[in-house]
């Protein structure tokens, strides 16, 4: 019977009335947070309250941890795509100076191969002038170029 009364008087008078003005909050929560544990033993309704806050708590606490769980994954996987991403940039930057180097190859060999070609024209010119000196010197010229 006391607790029906008493439950009574805190739901029809307001907390100013009673005294609790200076905690600025309505409810049974200010009035179940002002009790002792022994006081809240015998209100039913503050162990209840007690219980869904203790439960509110632990949620918010998993909730937080898988929160912070999930950012943690995620700044992992955009790590792991960038350093993808760079590698396959270095790759493909790797294989651009691949290609560079082999045109580069292949246009130096056109260039010899004509100037071989020029060369060979001129000695078959000088034989048919017969100029021996000249010979020797596109003779040496020629070996120098098929040298290098």
């Amino acid at each position: 019977m006391k607790k029906l009364i008493f439950f009574f008087l805190i739901i029809f008078l307001p907390l100013n009335s009673i005294g609790y003005e200076k905690y600025g909050i309505i409810g049974y929560e200010t009035y179940c947070d002002t009790l002792t544990a022994k006081e809240k033993k015998s209100f039913e309704f503050c162990l209840v309250q007690d219980r869904k806050v203790a439960k509110w708590k632990a949620d918010k606490k998993k909730a937080d941890a898988k929160r912070a769980e999930e950012k943690r994954k995620a700044a992992e996987e955009k790590r792991k795509a960038d350093a993808k991403r760079a590698e396959e940039k270095k790759r493909n930057l790797a294989k651009i100076a691949e290609q560079k180097r082999i045109s580069d190859i292949r246009k130096a060999e056109e260039t010899i191969v004509i100037e071989l070609q020029k060369l060979n024209d001129n000695l078959e010119k000088l034989q048919d002038l017969e100029v021996d000196s000249l010979k020797v010197q596109a003779d040496q010229l020629i070996s120098e170029i098929e040298n290098n």
